[in-house]
């Protein structure tokens, strides 16, 4: 009876006749056969002689006679025999790609090609076999591994098969097994002893999945492995020399400096307080914990990474969605449950060089802003996110981190501060995520940016505060912020006064409150901190009108003056050219300026008041700013001046002060000063106030706290 098979979707067929022999068993005799198997068509190779390419079949019996498949230049020839106390197994290769033949792993490809013959045969207890494979250029997902050559022989006394296998690179024997096996009715038993010499571990980086990759180094081991194929038991140790991974979800990449051992108890892999250290911070941690296996896969990792100060978030915005930055820690970060499945648990309270930005999605409107980051002279795309990982990180922010707020990604205008915060960040493989806590500033700066020239900073007042309960997008903001006009400004568009025409010191008042992705119209308020008088009260007057104090607050951020009634015209060239030179100054002060140097030197240009009478004071400036540290108890801030486009470049203008910290907590201080006078009047030249003053500073929150403070001091003196 002939029978033919096809699978049209794969092009698989076979083709062959059935029939029973005189021992009532099924024979079947193949005439045709093709098949898919790891990118490779096979075909049935034709042979003349009558028992080749046939399978015998019953419950006891099963034997299939010589049969050779080919696919290109590849040639298998395989011979198998099974009845009850009889078993033969041979099989020949040919030119044959390891990874045509073995089962796909999941996350490592092996290759090399495979020529020899495996012969296998036993006789009751008494075990025969003659095998050799060589296996050139073997590799692992691209590593050429060596040269490998397995031997099975039996044993002299044939109760069991002796197996060695070696891998040779470059002269170096890298890996070594050797012992023996049996075959029994359900399992292999065995007991072999594995040896490695600077074998690559590359091949063991799907150990994590997509949780620990990229695995570098080098292993030098020595264990056993006994009891069975399906019930192995391994004991001794791996080394790892020069070896490191990554954790990609995190950013970072940990070494192993000292070169620990694993050591391997059953199915377990021990990691006693390893010392691993960031490779881009050099900080260091302590690696604790262990990882299971089922023979090698299915790993579960159940370790945790402990340290006063490590690097445990080091990650770009196309990276995560969610939240990315570089973060440097006290606390510790425990991994646990299988790979494909895992969880991370990050606990610790920030250090210096910390920087974590989490994008917002916005709304259209004032309040838009693209992406919110916390920085301390620090700096995910759910592409990382692993199917089933969870990660939640328990931080607290303190006073070494940095809070900053972009309000527009495209322009960059930006809150920033630096303060005490908790925070709660939750992730998992469905894609959500959840922050929960708040933000409170000690101090801070808010940078607006606008039209593309328009750039100002203001001081965040104390207290600032934002607060999230779930969704990122929804956190809520509150804080104050302060901007300096620089120069000050001049009020007489604003006043009766016709004899009055100095600028005055000014500062603008912003209120930032609501969702973080829907901000509410910003609240402005004017402020005159030296103002007193008629002037004052004219001024307090004009500004009780609320659109009237909002365009003047919007007319002194984005041109630096006050405008006119009726002129609600806030661009005008003269704000381009007083925005542009203000930036021009801004890039040069970077270049000259270094936070950590004793001296510091900025040039800068100022805009003329053109509503003064003074050919002084309407003349634009250009200058110097100093600030230097002359010892620990000196400090000297100034700006400098001469006029430009006028007669008079030859006369110097500005304000200097020196001052004196004359105990060791800087609480005492003498101060000198020179500055030009606050108010000039028709007809006038420019004048000068000269200075010297002694203070004493003590911070208390009640009046009682004050007195205590005093009498602290009176007692000690």
């Amino acid at each position: 009876m002939e029978q033919k098979l096809k699978s049209i979707l794969n092009y698989n067929k076979i083709n062959f006749n059935h029939s029973l022999d005189k021992n009532q068993r099924s024979v079947f005799s193949f005439l045709d056969l093709s098949f898919d198997y790891n990118n490779n068509k096979w075909v049935l190779l034709e042979s003349l002689k009558k028992d080749d390419n046939v399978l015998i079949l019953s419950d006891e019996y099963q034997e299939l006679k010589s049969t050779k498949i080919k696919s290109k230049d590849q040639v298998i020839e395989f011979k198998y025999l099974n009845n009850k106390d009889e078993f033969d197994f041979d099989s020949i290769f040919q030119n044959v790609r390891f990874s045509s033949i073995i089962p796909k792993p999941k996350n490592i490809l092996y290759e090399g090609i495979v020529n020899g013959n495996i012969s296998l045969s036993k006789r009751s207890e008494v075990y025969l076999s003659n095998s050799e494979i060589l296996l050139k250029n073997f590799s692992s997902n691209g590593q050429i591994l060596g040269d490998g050559l397995l031997n099975i022989k039996n044993s002299d006394s044939k109760d069991k098969y002796n197996l060695e296998f070696t891998i040779i690179n470059q002269k170096l024997k890298t890996f070594d097994v050797s012992g023996f096996f049996k075959i029994s009715d359900n399992d292999y038993p065995l007991a072999l002893n594995v040896e490695t010499n600077k074998f690559l571990i590359s091949p063991f980086s799907a150990i994590g999945e997509n949780v620990l990759q990229n695995f570098k180094g080098y292993f030098d081991s020595n264990f056993t492995v006994t009891g069975s194929f399906y019930k192995p038991n391994f004991v001794g140790y791996i080394k790892a020399n020069n070896s490191s991974f990554d954790v990609p979800y995190l950013g970072v990449r940990y070494s192993f400096p000292e070169n620990p051992s694993f050591i391997l108890d059953e199915m377990s892999i021990y990691m006693d307080n390893f010392k691993i250290q960031d490779t881009q911070m050099n900080s260091f941690g302590i690696l604790d914990g262990k990882i299971n296996h089922d023979r090698l896969k299915d790993w579960f990792l159940d370790f945790q990474i402990s340290s006063e100060n490590l690097l445990v978030i080091n990650t770009k915005k196309d990276q995560n969605d969610f939240y990315y930055g570089q973060g440097m820690f006290d606390g510790y970060a425990e991994f646990y449950g299988p790979g494909k499945d895992l969880d991370i648990n990050i606990n610790g309270s920030s250090n210096d060089n910390t920087k974590i930005t989490i994008p917002i999605k916005y709304d259209d409107g004032v309040g838009s802003l693209s992406y919110l980051k916390f920085s301390s002279d620090i700096n995910t795309n759910s592409n990382l996110i692993n199917q089933g990982l969870e990660v939640f990180i328990d931080l607290q922010l303190n006073n070494k981190a940095e809070l900053e707020i972009i309000f527009d990604e495209n322009s960059g205008s930006k809150l920033s501060g630096r303060g005490e915060g908790d925070f709660r960040f939750e992730s998992d493989y469905s894609g959500n995520f959840n922050i929960i806590g708040d933000f409170t500033t000690e101090v801070g700066k808010y940078h607006y940016k606008n039209f593309g020239i328009v750039e100002r900073i203001f001081d965040i007042k104390k207290g600032a505060n934002i607060s999230w309960d779930g969704d990122p997008y929804k956190g809520i903001i509150n804080a104050e912020a302060i901007y300096d006009v620089p120069g000050g400004a001049n009020p007489a568009p604003l006043i009766q006064n016709a004899s009055f025409n100095r600028k005055i010191p000014t500062l603008v008042n912003i209120l930032l409150s609501g969702e973080l992705s829907n901000l509410q119209t910003p609240k402005f308020e004017i402020l005159f901190p030296n103002t007193r008088g008629s002037i004052k009260s004219e001024l307090d007057y004009y500004l009780n009108d609320y659109e009237k104090k909002q365009t003047q607050a919007i007319s002194l951020i984005s041109q630096g003056f006050f405008t006119e009634s009726g002129n609600n015209t806030l661009v005008s060239s003269q704000t381009i050219t007083n925005n542009l030179f203000q930036r021009a100054s801004g890039i040069i002060d970077e270049i000259f300026t270094n936070p950590e140097d004793k001296m510091n030197v900025g040039i800068n240009y100022s805009q003329g008041d053109r509503f003064s009478s003074s050919s002084l004071l309407n003349r634009d400036r250009i200058g110097l700013s100093l600030q230097s540290e002359i010892s620990d108890r000196i400090l000297i801030n100034g700006k400098i001046g001469v006029p430009v486009s006028g007669t008079e470049e030859n006369i110097i203008l500005g304000d200097v002060q020196i001052e004196f910290l004359l105990n060791d907590s800087g609480s005492l201080k003498a101060r000198i000063f020179n500055k030009e006078n606050e108010y000039q009047f028709f007809g006038d030249e420019i004048g000068y106030t000269q200075g010297f003053g002694i203070s004493y500073d003590v911070e208390f929150d009640t009046f009682s706290e004050l007195i205590s403070k005093i009498r602290k001091k009176n007692k000690e003196k």
